[in-house]
């Protein structure tokens, strides 16, 4: 499989992007787990990838210096608005939880978030399909873009119920469960039939099928998790799976992106060289994310008189960033809007597939070409 299909390279791509490999993973923890494991995990998830996402957002808005006079002109959007969403979830800490005020702020957070991942996946799907011939294919997105948002109301519209009381039939509640997954499997079933079609004329590559599969199967709630989370439950271990390949993955764009820009759109020259490079990139936002976690963790000490020491008091330590996962939401939707002139001029460019390192024994021909 040629080098140009993939995002960066085959490798980089199964490591970040179509991390299949997380799910039976996750599974391997939650299946043979007891509770301090558990404990455990859930700090380490949060410490080293969850919050480094947030953190990487934090610095590309706000670090990279090709944004800042753009966002400084555009104040009330980049800097007005995030205050005002960070306190808003900050005032919320006041309410009862079951507040109109509060269930309002946790249902935004919730539906955002998905939709957040949703997209997500679609636009990294839409990388794949640009690297391919699929590329001329105008169906294609249309049916990309249903399949992700089926998704997204799948994951959600039994939460979005139990957040608020609603006491549905239980009848109803599986009947709109099933039938949302008939109309996802059949915009499923037209998408890989209209592969299948156009195979000769635009075909797809195998890194656009296998990142497909890798995100369709990650937010899908599956059985087995309910058999698995005694202990925490499995909407939690399908939390962990989903959104730890969405962490994965916006850390591996972030990363290549950044790696464009520092080596003029060429490959690092060696494992070592990535490897430092990653090193340096993710330090900061490890230090950030241990930073923030220490303000919720002192948060929850003051409102309870103790330290988060399992997952159900961790998980509600952890709700006190909330203010910032939301205002990360917003940012993104505004960083990834290419109908955007600033972003198609400097988001655009760092998105390309890097071009072969260069080295010491690279002509000098060979070298002006490439560049």
């Amino acid at each position: 499989m040629e080098s140009k299909y993939w995002i960066r390279n085959p490798s980089y791509d199964l490591f970040f992007f179509c991390a299949i490999w997380w799910l039976p993973l996750s599974l391997l923890i939650f299946g043979a787990t007891i509770t301090a494991s558990t404990a455990i995990f859930f700090l380490l998830y949060h410490l080293f990838i969850r919050v480094p996402h947030f953190a990487a957002t934090l610095n590309f808005t706000y670090l990279y210096k090709d944004n800042r006079e753009y966002y400084r002109a555009n104040w009330v959007k980049y800097f007005g608005l995030p205050i005002l969403i960070l306190g808003a979830y900050a005032v919320r800490l006041r309410f009862n939880p079951l507040s109109l005020y509060s269930l309002l702020l946790l249902t935004i957070a919730k539906v955002w978030g998905m939709q957040h991942i949703g997209l997500q996946n679609y636009g990294l799907l839409s990388l794949y399909r640009g690297r391919s011939a699929a590329r001329a294919d105008a169906l294609l997105p249309k049916l990309e873009r249903a399949v992700f948002y089926e998704l997204i109301v799948l994951a959600i519209f039994k939460d979005v119920f139990q957040m608020w009381h609603l006491n549905a039939p239980g009848f109803l509640l599986k009947t709109v469960s099933w039938g949302l997954f008939g109309l996802f499997g059949f915009t499923c079933a037209a998408y890989l039939t209209r592969i299948w079609m156009q195979r000769k004329i635009t075909p797809v590559s195998f890194p656009l099928l296998l990142y497909f599969a890798t995100a369709v199967v990650v937010m899908i709630h599956w059985p087995i998790y309910d058999r698995l989370g005694a202990a925490i439950g499995g909407g939690m271990i399908f939390f962990y799976v989903f959104n730890g390949q969405h962490c994965l993955a916006y850390l591996g764009l972030q990363f290549h992106m950044e790696s464009n820009k520092k080596l003029s759109q060429h490959e690092f020259g060696s494992l070592a060289e990535g490897s430092f490079g990653f090193a340096r990139f993710y330090a900061p936002l490890a230090v950030g994310a241990a930073a923030l976690l220490a303000v919720a963790g002192y948060g929850y000490l003051r409102s309870n008189g103790s330290f988060p020491s399992d997952v159900p008091s961790s998980l509600q330590a952890v709700t006190m960033l909330d203010g910032i996962f939301v205002a990360h939401y917003y940012l993104e939707s505004l960083t990834w809007k290419f109908s955007n002139a600033h972003n198609r001029a400097v988001v655009l460019p760092l998105l390309k597939h890097p071009a072969p390192a260069l080295s010491e024994a690279t002509p000098y021909s060979e070298a002006i070409r490439m560049r």
